[in-house]
């Protein structure tokens, strides 16, 4: 079993978050005594780094000693765990101190991991409304394996509990198979947008999402669009945030945008893929593939929404002494200028 039940990883994380905030705020009122208003002032980033790397070395010697108690201790184990451990710690204790690792970085580039969030929250809306559809088309086959295995009351706790914990596996797989990039069950099986070829399916109420085998419709081909969309929202989210670039610059940081949220996504789809045992369930999830197609349809899309972009708002040339007018400047905001005089403010 390689698989790792993400729905269980974001509540340990979402678990985590309050301990490291509260271990954080503990080390600032510590370090340094509150003024007279109560807030303490603090230097963030040292004390952030601190807090993260006890709170990380703390939860991941706990797992490689459950690991060994248990005989369960893997590398993948372990990467989890750091994983998990580092991200929690480095968020929660961020928020703990209203610390922002990006507030000295220029406006345009803060934009872009918002971009890239706002991207693959996109990929994830769309992606679950896709498994709520074939959940509710293949809700007869579903019905069908959870009659076939006669678990009573307590069979049916454990697949509901075991599908929650599984459910963003599920939408992540989903999401592959909208990029374009589909899906495998193992033994060389593949899921796609343009055809099904699979055999024989282990029995969980699962696999009941998945199309009878045969060529799919060609209208399954409208979801390639989800791509395309949360390409042109990272666009969006970067260009607007340089107001004064011209269309050859929004173009590329829109696509730039594209391509690291498709990278983005592209690993999530990966990580939520793995193996539950051999056979049918050797491999389940995104094929590999995913590290293309997500970067290739979200590139190509922030690239021509960036574009569009820059030629519709076209910035205006500024006026200088003289009545001459000189080219725009390449799209630098005014706070970030290298004197910074806050000069090359818009011209009224």
């Amino acid at each position: 079993m390689s698989i790792v039940p993400l729905g269980l990883t974001l509540l340990l994380v979402f678990v985590a978050l309050p301990v490291a905030s509260f271990a954080a705020r503990q080390a600032a009122h510590q370090d340094t005594e509150p003024d007279d208003t109560g807030r303490v002032w603090v230097d963030g980033e040292p004390l952030v780094l601190r807090v993260a790397g006890v709170f990380g070395g703390s939860y991941v010697a706990g797992v490689i000693a459950l690991g060994l108690t248990t005989g369960t201790l893997t590398l993948q184990l372990i990467a989890g765990a750091v994983a998990v451990g580092g991200i929690a710690g480095l968020l929660g204790a961020s928020r703990g101190v209203d610390f922002d690792p990006t507030r000295a970085w220029p406006r345009w580039l803060r934009a872009v991991p918002r971009a890239m969030g706002a991207a693959l929250l996109t990929v994830l809306a769309g992606s679950a409304a896709l498994v709520a559809i074939a959940a509710w088309g293949g809700r007869e086959r579903i019905a069908t394996i959870v009659d076939s295995l006669d678990g009573g009351v307590a069979g049916l706790v454990l697949l509901a509990a075991l599908h929650i914990a599984y459910l963003p596996n599920l939408v992540l797989a989903a999401a592959s198979w909208a990029l374009g990039a589909g899906i495998t069950l193992g033994d060389g099986s593949s899921v796609t947008v343009t055809a099904t070829d699979v055999g024989l399916l282990p029995a969980i109420p699962a696999m009941g999402l998945v199309p009878e085998p045969g060529l799919a419709s060609p209208a399954l081909l409208w979801w390639l669009l989800l791509g395309v969309v949360a390409g042109a929202i990272a666009a969006v989210a970067v260009a607007l945030a340089r107001p004064r670039a011209r269309f050859d610059e929004t173009s590329l940081v829109g696509g730039l945008a594209g391509v690291a949220a498709g990278l983005l996504t592209a690993v999530a789809c990966l990580l939520a893929a793995g193996g539950l045992g051999s056979d049918r369930l050797a491999h389940i999830g995104a094929k590999v593939e995913i590290l293309i197609f997500a970067p290739t349809i979200l590139g190509l899309s922030g690239m021509a929404v960036g574009l569009a972009i820059g030629l519709i708002r076209r910035p205006p040339r500024p006026v200088v002494a003289g009545g001459a007018e000189k080219d725009a400047d390449s799209g630098d905001d005014p706070e970030t200028l290298p004197d910074g005089s806050g000069a090359g403010a818009p011209t009224a």
